[in-house]
């Protein structure tokens, strides 16, 4: 009975919380739609710091700042909203224009083809729903193995075949939501978040300069060193900038 009753005021709870973030969340987009840009920020900030993350919340928030001209902090809660859902065109869309007013834009050199057609592809879906590919191919193959094993009357050449190919599909979709799971819990990405800061050969700021780069600049993590994040820059160029001076997505 004792059980019952703490799961029956979880589930109260947990449905208040939700409600309330739901309402939270609504007075937000109605500050955004009205100029109120600021105090979107602080309510849907607010919500990001639970569990309640969302691509339109940080999509909403990245909309927010970009309004305040808070370009680094624009820039970054839109790459967020692309780590849940990195197909909402939204975002895309709205991160392509911040990227425009970048006063110091890096030329991307691409990445190995045969990599970039494979982040191209992880990227193109959420992780929700590769695992859902996932956990379809996987009850295939069972399928097909019981079908296999127990109906003489079966082609077993062309089942074999199908059990091959759902299991191969199911690896895949395994391995593309664990490299968006992987890149979702483990930051590697970082947005500079002042103008003309200096990117250095070595974590010491006596050392020589790779580069000088404007605010909303996005670079990969390469390493971390006390205060000091190594980064690759879209142009490949590799060096050393202090954690203050970057957002870490």
């Amino acid at each position: 009975m004792r059980i019952k009753l703490i799961t029956l005021c979880l589930l109260v709870l947990t449905t208040m919380l939700l409600r309330a973030q739901t309402v939270q969340f609504e007075q937000a987009i109605t500050a955004l739609n009205g100029g109120n840009y600021q105090e979107s920020i602080d309510l849907l900030e607010e919500i990001a710091e639970g569990d309640n993350q969302s691509v339109e919340l940080y999509y909403n928030l990245g909309l927010s700042h970009l309004k305040l001209n808070h370009l680094a902090e624009g820039i970054a809660n839109l790459h967020r909203a692309l780590l849940i859902s990195p197909s909402h065109a939204e975002s895309q869309a709205a991160l392509d224009i911040a990227k425009g007013k970048i006063s110091t834009p890096i030329t991307e050199i691409p990445d190995f083809i045969l990599y970039q057609g494979y982040t191209d592809i992880a990227r193109s879906l959420s992780i929700n729903a590769w695992v859902a590919i996932q956990l379809i191919s996987l009850l295939g193959v069972v399928l097909l193995v019981y079908i296999l094993l127990f109906k003489s009357y079966a082609s077993k050449p062309f089942l074999y075949a199908c059990i091959g190919a759902m299991a191969l599909m199911s690896l895949w979709s395994y391995t593309n939501s664990a490299y968006l799971k992987g890149n979702a819990i483990q930051p590697n990405m970082i947005v500079i978040s002042e103008e003309q800061t200096e990117i250095y050969v070595g974590a010491d700021d006596r050392s020589e300069i790779v580069a000088v780069v404007g605010e909303g600049v996005t670079a990969r993590v390469v390493d971390y060193l006390s205060d000091w994040i190594k980064i690759e820059l879209a142009d490949k160029d590799v060096g050393w900038v202090q954690k203050n001076k970057v957002i870490i997505i």
